[in-house]
Parts: C-alpha cells; sequence; structure tokens
C-alpha cells in the first residue's frame, strides 16, 4: 500500500511540474508578445524547466517513498536524502528564476528598443505592405531598425533580398566620403554616412538614391544614382579647376535617349562640362550689361527667317523685351522682375542663347551632350521633383539634383541644343507649361522663336578638337510616325500577310541538353529542336514548377532587345519570370532567332523599311510557333492555358503574335506600344493589333521614352481588336522600366489576369 501510494504522489508531483512548465511558458510567450524578447528566451527557459523536471521528480520519490528499513540498516540518512529535499529544490528554483531574471534584465537595459513583439511584428507587415506598394526606400528604412531588435530573423532575411542591392562605389582619388540619400519626392533628404571610399557590397534600396562625394581640395558631387548596375566609379575635380557652377561628364559613347532614337547611331565625346543649372536671370543681365546685344563678336550665325537670311542689325532689332528695350522677350526695361534673379533666364531665342555662350567662352550643348548629362529612362525619380507645375518658372536647383548633379534638366524651362534638324534647332527637357513627356520626345523650334518658355544652359568642351565633335554637330533628321494618319489594312491584304507565317508541318526532334534542379522553386529544363526554317535548330528553356500538380498553365515569353545583346542564354534575368513560376505556372522561354547563343549581331529590334526587317519578324514569328509545337508534345502541359508575355521589344511583337497564334488563349504586353518608326506594311503592328481578339493585360508607364505614352501606348491600346471588356491598360507613374519600378504590383496584376482566365494554378 505505502509503494502504490507513494507512486500515486509521484505522479502527482510530476502533473503540477508540468502545469506549472505549460504556465511557465505561456508566461514567457506573452511577454514576448509585449516585450521584445529574443528568441533565446523562450529556449533558456525551456533548459531550465528540463533540468528541474529529474530534480523534482527524485526528491519526490526519495520523500515519499517509505525507506524506514534502509534508514536503521544504514544507520541514518543517505547523502541523496539529505541533498534531495523540498527546501534545496526551492533554493535552486529560486536561483534558476534569478538567473532568467537577471539575463532577460541585462538584455532589456542594454537592448537599443524596447517595442513589444506585438510591434515588431506589425512593422514586419508594413514592410511587406510598403514592398507590395514598391516604395523600396521606405521599407529599406523600416527594415533597418527591426533588423535591430531582431537580428538574424529568417523573414526579415527573405523580404532583405526583395528590398535590397548590393553597390560598390569607388573614387578617384580614394578616401572620399560617400553618404547617401533616399529618394523622395518632397521634404529634406536625410543624409546618412556609408563610409569612405571605395565601399563595397554597400546595401541600398533597390532604386534610385541620391549620392553626396566630399572629399577635402575636391568639388562635392552630389548625383541620383539610378537603379540599375552594380558598380560605380567617379572621377573626382580639384576645388578650382573647373568653373564654378559647372559638373563634369564623363566622357564615352552617348546616344539620343529619346522615343524613336533607340537605334541611332551614338557619338563618342571626350570628358565636358556642362552647367548645374539653367542660366539664370541675373546671369544673362551680365552679357546685356557689357553690351552684348552690340557686339557682332558674339554672333556668329547666319540669321535665317523661312528660308530667307537678313542682316545682324535686322536681326538684332528684332531681340527685345516687352518695353521694346534689347532683352529677353519676358523681361521688361532692360531687366527682369524684381526678386526673379535666380530663375532661368526665358524668353530668348536660339541666336541669343548661342551668343551668350560665345560671352562666357562656350558653346550650347549638342543634343549627344545635353542628352549626356541627364538620363531619361530615370524619368520616374526626375520628373515628381521637376517643375511642371503650368504656374511658371521658379528659382533654379529648387529640388535635389538628377544623374551626374545637373539640375532640372526635366521642367522649369526649355533648353536650346545646338543641333539643326530641318530649319529648325533642337530644344529639350519641356517646360513648366508642357507635358512631362516632353521630357523623352523630339521637340525643335524655328531658331528665331522666343516663346516665354524657352531657355538654356552652356557646355564646354574643354578645348576638344572640332573632329572629336564633329559628329555631334552634324543635323539630325528622324521622321517620327504619327498613328492618326494611318489605319489597319484591309481583310484581303491581311490574309495574304498571315501567308508568310505558315510553314510544313515536320518532326520537332527534340533533343534534351540540360535540367537543372538547383532552385527551390523550380526545375529547369533545356531542350532542343528543328526550326521552321533554314535547317536551323533553336533551343528552349522550361521552367516548371515545383510541388504543383500537372497539367501546368503555361506561359511562353518573348523578352526585351536587350536579349539580342546577350550571347549567351545564362544572360538571361530570371527576374523577369520568376515571380510567374512561383506562382504555380511553367514559363517557356524559347532563344529566338538573334538572341542569346543565335545572336546574329543584330543590336536593335526597331523597325525598318528593309526586306531584311520583314524576314526577322517572320523567323520570330516563327520561333515561337514553333515552341508551342513543343509545348503539345508534352502531356504535363495544359494546351488550353498557355498565354503570351511578352516585355517591351516582346510586348510590340504581342500584336503580331497574338492575332497570328490561335494557340495562345491570353495576352499580357508590359512596356509596349506601336513603334515610331516605319516599316513594310505586312509587318506593320496596327495591322495586327486589330486581328487580336483574345483577353489582353497592358502594362505600361507613363513616362516611357522607349513608347510614348501619348503616341505610341495610346495607338496600340486603341486600335486593339479585343472586346473592351477583355483588354484592360495598367497604367504606372513609371518610365520604359516599369516592370522593375513596380516589380510587386505587376506582377501581382499578371497573376490576377491569369487567375481570372485561366482559374487558379492547383
Amino acid at each position: 500500500m505505502s509503494d502504490r501510494n507513494g507512486k500515486r504522489t509521484l505522479w502527482q508531483v510530476l502533473g503540477l511540474y508540468a502545469a506549472g512548465s505549460w504556465f511557465c511558458l505561456q508566461v514567457v510567450d506573452i511577454l514576448a508578445e509585449n516585450i521584445p524578447l529574443p528568441s533565446w528566451v523562450f529556449l533558456l527557459t525551456l533548459i531550465l524547466l528540463i533540468i528541474g523536471l529529474p530534480i523534482t521528480a527524485a526528491t519526490a520519490y526519495l520523500n515519499t517513498r517509505r525507506v524506514r528499513v534502509a534508514r536503521e540498516k544504514d544507520g541514518g540518512s543517505s547523502f541523496a536524502h539529505q541533498l534531495l529535499t523540498w527546501q534545496n529544490v526551492l533554493r535552486s528554483g529560486m536561483v534558476a528564476m534569478a538567473v532568467w531574471g537577471l539575463a532577460v534584465t541585462g538584455w532589456l537595459l542594454l537592448g537599443e528598443d524596447s517595442r513589444s513583439g506585438s510591434e515588431v511584428m506589425a512593422e514586419v507587415q508594413e514592410i511587406e505592405r510598403l514592398l507590395s506598394e514598391d516604395d523600396y526606400s521606405a521599407a529599406f528604412a523600416l527594415a533597418e531598425e527591426v533588423e535591430r531588435i531582431i537580428p538574424g530573423d529568417e523573414i526579415l532575411g527573405e523580404l532583405w533580398s526583395r528590398i535590397a542591392r548590393s553597390v560598390d562605389l569607388t573614387t578617384s582619388p580614394a578616401d572620399a566620403t560617400l553618404s547617401v540619400a533616399f529618394y523622395t519626392e518632397g521634404g529634406d533628404p536625410e543624409w546618412r554616412a556609408i563610409g569612405a571610399s571605395p565601399v563595397t557590397a554597400v546595401s541600398l534600396p533597390r532604386e534610385a538614391v541620391h549620392l553626396r562625394i566630399e572629399k577635402v581640395g575636391f568639388e562635392t558631387i552630389e548625383t541620383l544614382l539610378g537603379s540599375g548596375g552594380a558598380n560605380f566609379e567617379f572621377p573626382l575635380d580639384e576645388v578650382g579647376s573647373i568653373p564654378t557652377g559647372m559638373v563634369r561628364i564623363p566622357g564615352g559613347d552617348k546616344r539620343i535617349q529619346l522615343a524613336a532614337f533607340d537605334d541611332y547611331p551614338a557619338v563618342r565625346t571626350p570628358s565636358y562640362l556642362i552647367d548645374k543649372h539653367e542660366v539664370t536671370n541675373s546671369e544673362f543681365k551680365e552679357f546685356v550689361d557689357a553690351g552684348g546685344y552690340r557686339d557682332a563678336t558674339y554672333w556668329k550665325h547666319t540669321f535665317v527667317d523661312e528660308g530667307q537670311e537678313f542682316s545682324w542689325d535686322d536681326a538684332t532689332d528684332r531681340f527685345r523685351d516687352r518695353t521694346g528695350r534689347l532683352g529677353p522677350s519676358t523681361w521688361e526695361g532692360g531687366t527682369y522682375a524684381a526678386g526673379e534673379g535666380e530663375y532661368p533666364v526665358s524668353g530668348v531665342s536660339w541666336y541669343e542663347a548661342a551668343a551668350y555662350a560665345e560671352f562666357r567662352g562656350r558653346s550650347l550643348p549638342t543634343v549627344f551632350h545635353w542628352l549626356g548629362a541627364t538620363a531619361t529612362g530615370l524619368a520616374t525619380f526626375i520628373l515628381p521633383q521637376s517643375n511642371f507645375s503650368g504656374e511658371g518658372p521658379r528659382a533654379v536647383a529648387a529640388s535635389m539634383p538628377g544623374p551626374n548633379g545637373t539640375h532640372d534638366m526635366a521642367g522649369n524651362v526649355k533648353e536650346w541644343c545646338w543641333n539643326e534638324t530641318g530649319a529648325n534647332r533642337f530644344i529639350l527637357g519641356a517646360a513648366w507649361n508642357e507635358p512631362t513627356y516632353l521630357f523623352f520626345e523630339q521637340d525643335a523650334r524655328p531658331p528665331l522663336d522666343r516663346s516665354a518658355n524657352n531657355g538654356f544652359r552652356t557646355a564646354d568642351y574643354l578645348g576638344a578638337e572640332h573632329a572629336a565633335l564633329e559628329a555631334s554637330m552634324r543635323p539630325i533628321e528622324r521622321v517620327i510616325r504619327d498613328y492618326a494618319l494611318e489605319s489597319p489594312a484591309s481583310d484581303e491584304l491581311y490574309r495574304a500577310y498571315l501567308a508568310q507565317f505558315l510553314y510544313d508541318p515536320t518532326p520537332l526532334n527534340v533533343t534534351p541538353v540540360a535540367t537543372d534542379d538547383s532552385s527551390p522553386y523550380w526545375i529547369r529544363e533545356v531542350v532542343e529542336f528543328d526550326a521552321a526554317y533554314g535547317g536551323e535548330r533553336m533551343t528552349a528553356h522550361l521552367f516548371v514548377p515545383r510541388d504543383v500538380p500537372t497539367p501546368y498553365q503555361t506561359v511562353v515569353y518573348l523578352p526585351g532587345s536587350n536579349a539580342t545583346r546577350q550571347t549567351s542564354s545564362d544572360r538571361m534575368g530570371l527576374s523577369s519570370i520568376d515571380l510567374i513560376v512561383k506562382s504555380g505556372r511553367a514559363v517557356l522561354w524559347p532563344v529566338y532567332k538573334d538572341t542569346y547563343e543565335r545572336s546574329t549581331g543584330l543590336e536593335f529590334t526597331d523597325p525598318n523599311e528593309s526586306r531584311a526587317y520583314v524576314e526577322h519578324v517572320i523567323w520570330w514569328i516563327k520561333d515561337l510557333e514553333r515552341s508551342l509545337d513543343y509545348l503539345e508534345t508534352r502531356p504535363d502541359i495544359d494546351v488550353e492555358r498557355i498565354a503570351y508575355l511578352g516585355h517591351s521589344w516582346g510586348a510590340r511583337m504581342g500584336n503580331i503574335a497574338l492575332a497570328v497564334e490561335p494557340r495562345l488563349r491570353v495576352g499580357v504586353l508590359i512596356s509596349g506600344g506601336f513603334p515610331l518608326m516605319f516599316s513594310q506594311p505586312e509587318v506593320a503592328e496596327i495591322t495586327f493589333a486589330a486581328r487580336v481578339s483574345i483577353p489582353v493585360l497592358f502594362i505600361t508607364g507613363t513616362h516611357d521614352r522607349v513608347f510614348p505614352y501619348e503616341t505610341s501606348q495610346t495607338p496600340m491600346f486603341e486600335h486593339l481588336g479585343t472586346a473592351e471588356t477583355d483588354k484592360l491598360w495598367v497604367r504606372y507613374d513609371g518610365s520604359h522600366g516599369v516592370r522593375g519600378e513596380f516589380r510587386e504590383q505587376v506582377y501581382q496584376e499578371i497573376q490576377d489576369w491569369l487567375d481570372e482566365h485561366f482559374g487558379p494554378v492547383g
């Protein structure tokens, strides 16, 4: 009976201990929700409870079992009886509680933050929300705060991979102080030091940031650092080595970063200087007060008005202000309005701007030099800080600098450039009273035009030989296509155009090339099969999602034209399709003619009126059709649910692909539009777009310079033959790179579109 009673008492003690342990763990859990306790606190509690279990059990056993016979035999209590008493257990429990309390109290006193666990989790959720809105800078700043509280957290680690990018920054000479400020649409920037140059693998948000470079004895550089690229190098100028108010632009190939000019030949320029900001009223007044309008030395160019030349005296007589005094058309009494000395001078002709540049010993920048000092591709970040108020110009340099440290290259006043185009001269950047899209579109005016929004800045070519500048100073001619003047071809012609994409059905002769299962999200299968022309073989990369039942919904991808400038499919940017595969859909990425291993040296996919271009379009569409032939051979592919995804070049080609290929059931076109260059009519996108009938999602940026909103995107969407209820145009305040600038939102739109028309995966 005594043994049974002893055992029953032992189990009672163990039950009480288990209940007490559960209560302790619940208390720790509640504390963790209200106090930012580290993960080791729970582990420490568990370890102490586990250690206490055998001690409590042994004490209960020895103090409840009747061992009188053993005591009488041994002549007294054993060492175990003396050690394992309830009094000693109580003391041990108090010591354990003291250890736990000291550890937690010490951490709380030395910790950097006292926010509760629930508050920390709320901040993690806020990071997710910011990411869903592609607000990378705000997400970055908040993630830094959370990481100080919960360093090494796995969830936060996964978020960091979506928030940040790694960048290397070097200067010449080295040991310059580097600071960054995140992009904001308003308010004062908060600069944070990131070290002395060179710095490697510095973590920055996945969007443009402002960079400041400071070194004693050298000019300070402030610039907008783009979101593309991972390695940046900055040469520094000694103080006094360049004129005040100018910045150095590195030499190299300069392109015309305007709509419809992507294929225009680049010009190599030496390093040069350009004004940080537009020429101001006070600066131009120095020219006026020095007799600039009366000194023929500064007026180097023949005056022409509607094809008729006229004298310098006649010309300068036209350059008068509102009161008849010599000066800009916006001035009165030979001067500018009170308080507007730091406003940009406006109301000047090209001739006046050129004369002022001569007065300073400089030149008007060529189109290549002007555009080389900015980046129209960063319009998403430049335009919100620019003056497009419609209320008039503002003081120069009123906002953060753009690329290369220049201010107001978008908005405020438009700026005269050197180059002729027909009888006009280029004037770029757009003005306060113009649409923002003119920042990246061609604009030119008669050189005598003195509109109130005409301004300029100057360039210094640092004594470069004429031979080094001649190519950049030539006239520039480019006819821009106007779709308001065009209509799709007739049905009869369209049927004839369709015939060029037909080919005889022949065996594919599929050969597996490689399988890569290193990704936790997909298996990548590379296959080779016969192309539909010329006895060629082509390859395709099929990304099959893991843990998704077959048959797979599938997306066929046609990338941007950068694929034609790569020679290996190792350079495929998988960020273009990764979120689609992660969602459970397969993606087929064919290696089209002219791309990757099938490169032919074709650098630009822009249309032209040659027969060769027609042949390339036929190849691209046949490669797509042949890839669909391959998908039909696979039993794990749902051939009734195949979608087309095109980006940039691929989105433009989507007009043809979606009309020609009936096996495509849904279209997604990103950063696309009708081209502004001409082609032969049998491959004109306008004709094919009108015959598209399947659901189409169209995603664009309103600041896209490749396919401008008004002249390219709008006519494409309007001409799509899809029923109005089955086509959707999603527009962001982004550039041609809208897919990266609004990555999370863009891919959510794609998933929702595919779910709507194909149903959810699985």
